[in-house]
């Protein structure tokens, strides 16, 4: 499991990364606190998923966030909180690109 979690977020964060910076540029969305809640509330959105997904398997919540205690869950949840805060690092990159 964890070699292929470590295979797939490659190529998942780079699509998540080039769609917040579309969603970010066609929302316009400022930098700032308002790409931080925009990430925070993709986060929640991609967590609430995860566990509803888990529910359709008959897992409960408590064995959802156990799975995050093994190696590949840990490191898709790190993934998770990457994808949470790219609207904010591309406002940061783009800060730093103008100046």
């Amino acid at each position: 499991p964890l070699g292929a979690t470590l295979a797939e977020l490659p190529l998942i964060l780079g699509f998540a990364w080039i769609a917040a910076g579309r969603l970010t540029r066609r929302l316009s969305v400022p930098r700032g606190a308002a790409r931080l809640v925009m990430g925070e509330i993709a986060f929640l959105l991609l967590i609430g998923a995860e566990l509803l997904l888990g529910a359709a398997m008959g897992m409960g919540p408590a064995e959802v966030v156990a799975g995050w205690a093994r190696p590949a869950g840990a490191a898709g949840l790190a993934a998770q909180v990457l994808f949470g805060l790219f609207p904010w690092l591309q406002g940061r990159r783009e800060a730093g690109a103008e100046g």
